[in-house]
């Protein structure tokens, strides 16, 4: 019978300790949204070369390009991110982890940099300009077919 009291006393200090962790611990809230910039742009027309991008880059914040695949509208898995630039204009190259597809669309979102120099899709948060993010899209096309 002693026993069982002290399994049920130890269950309560465990119960409370937890409790307690959760009543004093802050509460981590992630901050996911674009944060708004001054200016901020991107030019890309559709790209032949299947495995990087060419575009040119305004920004009033110092950041990075990516390159999502599409699904529907929505950008999906990240397939290739720019070097850190400055603020400014810039024209970039990037080479993309996975080769495009002729036909489908891809998405570019300018990223603002988080203040480390390297890309983080949890910390470096899209960029909007005006209420809008900078989100252009573009197709991936074949000379191949183009010439048919």
């Amino acid at each position: 019978m002693k026993k069982e009291y002290w399994s049920l006393i130890l269950i309560i200090i465990i119960l409370a300790i937890i409790g307690t962790y959760f009543i004093t611990s802050e509460e981590y809230v992630p901050n996911f949204g674009p944060v708004e910039i001054e200016s901020g742009s991107i030019t890309v027309d559709d790209q032949y070369e299947l495995d990087q991008v060419y575009l040119e880059v305004e920004s009033s914040e110092p950041g990075f390009v990516a390159i999502y695949g599409s699904m529907g509208e929505a950008p999906g898995e990240t397939i290739g991110v720019s070097d850190y630039f400055i603020e400014g204009e810039h024209q970039i190259t990037i080479a993309l982890d996975k080769i495009m597809i002729p036909g489908l669309t891809y998405i570019t979102i300018l990223h603002v940099d988080d203040g480390d120099d390297r890309f983080s899709l949890r910390d470096d948060h899209a960029a909007m300009v005006e209420g809008e993010v900078v989100r252009p899209s573009f197709d991936a096309r074949s000379i191949e077919n183009d010439n048919q």
